[in-house]
């Protein structure tokens, strides 16, 4: 989901569930270009709170941020299409990120994250990017290896350096690190079936990919998305 006006703050919805107010969620609302447009509790108040708002940014920042965090997102995402979230959690959790990613979370930080980084987290992801905290990126990937199979370090002429994808293909492959099918993916970028998949072959075949997984796991070494 694209701002139509640059020229107005980023529209915030924050979902804290601490007591009161968290440190990092107050600090949010000082950010200069960020204005919060409402602050809830619950899971059913974040949803009538988007509904009634549409707000370009949803900062997830529940105190546990566990599973009942990513079926909000998953929520939101099914009910709201375009709504672009960022989950704070507390620590590295492999199973909770990825669930997340699937969900189709856009961005992930630690909540020792700071105000200003988490406002560069959100530019990225209004930009149609996909954002992780430094923090949280390599474990991810070096997880993401295992479980594919493959090497964490890249071996000197495994992987190309001088890849171009193009922007339609960054999307696509962005919409594959968040979990959605071919299907989904042509039903959100209005393209058939067939088109995604010529898309994706072209991509795994830049990136000498053998499939999804470890074209996503390339195109984050490479910072392509």
């Amino acid at each position: 989901m694209m701002r139509k006006d640059r020229n107005t703050p980023v529209s915030v919805l924050l979902v804290d569930d601490h007591p009161g107010l968290s440190k990092q969620t107050a600090s949010l609302s000082l950010v200069k270009d960020l204005k919060v447009v409402a602050l809830v509790d619950r899971p059913a108040k974040a949803l009538e709170a988007f509904e009634r708002l549409r707000p370009d940014i949803v900062v997830l920042a529940c105190k546990t941020a566990g599973i009942d965090a990513v079926e909000l997102v998953r929520d939101m995402c099914r009910q709201f299409d375009g709504a672009q979230v960022i989950l704070l959690v507390e620590r590295y959790n492999p199973y909770i990120m990825t669930s997340a990613m699937e969900a189709g979370v856009r961005g992930i930080c630690l909540k020792s994250t700071s105000s200003r980084r988490i406002r560069v987290g959100i530019d990225c992801i209004l930009k149609g990017e996909v954002w992780f905290d430094e923090g949280l990126l390599k474990p991810l990937i070096t997880d993401t290896c295992k479980a594919a199979g493959l090497p964490e370090d890249t071996e000197q002429g495994s992987d190309p350096t001088d890849v171009v994808l193009t922007d339609r293909q960054r999307h696509i492959l962005s919409l594959v690190s968040q979990g959605y099918s071919n299907k989904k993916i042509g039903a959100s970028m209005f393209l058939s079936h067939e088109t995604v998949k010529s898309h994706l072959q072209r991509i795994m075949d830049r990136l000498a990919a053998r499939d999804r997984t470890e074209a996503v796991v390339k195109a984050i070494r490479l910072n392509l998305i």
